[in-house]
């Protein structure tokens, strides 16, 4: 017995050999491990290019390194190096699942998001992730008491952790900083999910963090845009018709159901009400969109602001730009009377609406995660539901029925946000047939997203009947914030869109329905049909997000008090559509670089939008 005790009060001193193979060792197992937190694209793509593999190990093992140099300890350096990756790799695989998008480095700030996404994480999953940090704990405690640190030199201690560490920074400024080196392995633009499935998690989160910079214009010419700015028109004390103008972004609406290959011959149409309104609508088409399957916030951005996101930065949310009182459709609605109402059915801290949108000039935001404006609210799919939506709106029509000032109310959906899998039901829904073999959770995921167009497209009719009947004129914009999250091998075996393949190709998946339609008492009041036919805008209109906005003003004629508006819409008319390598000048084919002779055009976009957004300033 006393000999037992002897060996356990004893502490041992692996040989340097034993540490460079632990380290070795673990690199390897923390690698497999982020494999397994990973989508299976990433293993797949990692096999084909060994590179990769190397990508995202080389910072693994440099922290390990830098940690074993400086205490000597190899197990507890890759231990609490493995703890480090494992907690990242969990966090996005939790994102991945409850919001569609990757764990980037920006989010390190957004604590408060990252708290909402643990609220709505199964307690079971939970556990797991508590019981595995606390192996790790106790595995760290058991090796602080058995094993001795290594003899190393105390110039060894001091400068290996120096020199790991100054590598580690120099990679990732250059290697890791490149973009040409990035882009050349398989991926998803303008689906930053579909990067880091293929690309690995480690490697894409040490390029986002060089990566996620604000890109500046060739040339900002402040002072210019200053000028014209100030010479804009003044706006008349009197106004013309001013309609309420009513703006709903719809969560994951699309046409993916007008597929040839999904047929609702003998099933319920899920956009029937949809097609009707649009068939009636003032103008109607597609918008081109930056984002699939999740980042709805750069839709909403661009169609509030006239200002294209991904000019900046293709991974920042846009939202972090505004740090200001920033010019956008609602203040530009307040200086024509309007009064400006936001409703959101989910937290007013998400994306930081809440400052921003005050900086845009709303007078409100009602929001609230059946809490607060939603208290009571029933949640549809995890989420307050369409109906509990639309009730919150056309309760605030009736309330200011008889208030003097127009009211411009944007309203965000959220109801049929993803994920699919069981959204509605665990079982198979069978609302459509098909030509095509796909696997059982496939149709699950394909049930669950046309279930939630079913209330989509009754709560768009039931809104559409309200303001039919109303005395006063109305204006709707109402128009998707991007495809659903569905999986890649749905979109590919749909051929909706390569969205794993070149962006010209993936333009499809990008593209989410418009229509901006008038009530009775609008029509009368106004002539804004013939103001659209002026404009050319009557047939099946294809643009930019972007330009959603400029468009809306120009058909009410209120864009002449805007300069930038103004110049926006004059764009549209010669580029249509512009997105990073998808560009289509008017009357031409779709190509993937911007046309020479607009470079000058576009370019002055740029430079007038980063005025907007990181310049001008309101009181």
């Amino acid at each position: 017995m006393q000999k037992i005790l002897a060996k356990l009060k004893q502490r041992f001193r692996l040989p340097l050999w034993a540490d460079l193979l632990i380290i070795l060792l673990a690199t390897a197992l923390i690698w497999w491990g982020m494999v397994r937190l990973s989508h299976p694209a990433y293993l797949e793509t990692s096999l084909q290019t060994p590179l990769l593999i190397l990508l995202n190990t080389l910072p693994i093992l440099l922290i390990i390194a830098a940690f074993y140099l400086a205490s000597g300890r190899s197990i507890i350096s890759s231990l609490v190096t493995a703890g480090f990756f494992l907690t990242l790799g969990e966090i996005h695989r939790v994102k991945v699942l409850e919001r569609s998008e990757p764990f980037m480095p920006t989010d390190i700030r957004l604590i408060r998001e990252a708290l909402a996404v643990v609220e709505q994480y199964n307690a079971q999953s939970t556990l797991a992730t508590l019981g595995t940090v606390a192996v790790i704990v106790l595995l760290l405690a058991l090796v602080i008491r058995f094993f001795m640190s290594a003899k190393l030199r105390p110039d060894v201690r001091v400068v290996g952790p120096i020199i790991s560490l100054a590598l580690l920074v120099t990679l990732t400024f250059t290697v890791y900083a490149n973009e040409d080196l990035y882009d050349s392995f398989d991926g998803v633009f303008g689906n930053r999910l579909g990067d880091y499935d293929h690309r690995g998690f480690v490697y894409s989160f040490m390029h986002d963090i060089t990566a996620l910079s604000i890109r500046r214009p060739p040339d900002p010419n402040t002072a210019e845009f200053h000028e014209r700015e100030a010479a804009a028109p003044k706006i008349p004390i009197e106004l013309p018709s001013r309609p309420h103008v009513v703006m709903v972004m719809s969560e994951a609406f699309n046409e993916l159901t007008e597929s040839p290959h999904l047929d609702f011959i003998n099933h319920r149409d899920p956009l029937e009400n949809f097609r009707q309104i649009r068939a009636e609508s003032l103008i109607s088409g597609d918008l081109i969109v930056d984002v699939i399957g999740g980042g709805t916030i750069f839709t909403e951005f661009a169609a509030l602001t006239g200002v294209s996101p991904t000019m900046f930065s293709r991974s920042i949310s846009p939202y972090e730009f505004v740090r200001d009182n920033t010019d956008a459709l609602p203040r530009q609605f307040s200086r024509l009377g309007y009064d400006t109402i936001a409703l959101h059915p989910f937290h007013g801290w998400f994306y930081n609406r809440h400052n921003v949108f005050e900086r845009f000039g709303f007078d409100a935001f009602l929001y609230g995660n059946a809490e607060y404006h939603f208290a009571g609210a029933e949640i549809r799919g995890g989420w307050v539901s369409e109906e509990a939506t639309i009730d919150a709106l056309i309760d605030l029509l009736d309330e200011r029925a008889h208030l003097e000032d127009p009211l411009f109310l944007f309203c965000i959906t959220v109801q049929n946000h993803g994920g699919y899998l069981g959204k509605y039901s665990e079982e198979r829904l069978y609302l459509f047939d098909t030509d095509l073999n796909f696997e059982e959770e496939e149709l699950l995921m394909l049930d669950n997203f046309i279930y939630g167009l079913f209330d989509i497209d009754r709560e768009l009719a039931r809104l559409v009947t309200r303001l039919e009947a109303d005395p006063e004129p109305y204006v709707l914009v109402y128009f998707g914030d991007h495809a659903p999250s569905l999986r890649r091998s749905i979109y590919q075996t749909l051929g909706w869109g390569d969205v794993w393949g070149s962006p010209i190709y993936a333009l499809q998946a990008f593209t989410v329905p418009f229509f901006i339609w008038q009530n009775e008492a609008a029509e009368r009041a106004m002539d804004l049909e013939t103001r659209a036919s002026s404009l050319g805008l009557l047939d099946h209109v294809e643009v930019s997000a972007f330009y959603l906005a400029p468009m809306l003003m120009q058909i009410l004629d209120f864009d002449q008090w805007s300069p930038f508006f103004t110049h926006v819409n004059t764009l549209r008319e010669s580029l249509p559509i512009a997105r990073p390598y998808v560009y289509r000048a008017m009357g031409e084919e779709v190509q993937d670089t911007l046309p020479e002779h607009l470079r000058e055009a576009f370019e002055f976009y740029w430079a007038w939008s980063y005025y907007k957004v990181f310049v001008q300033t309101f009181e």
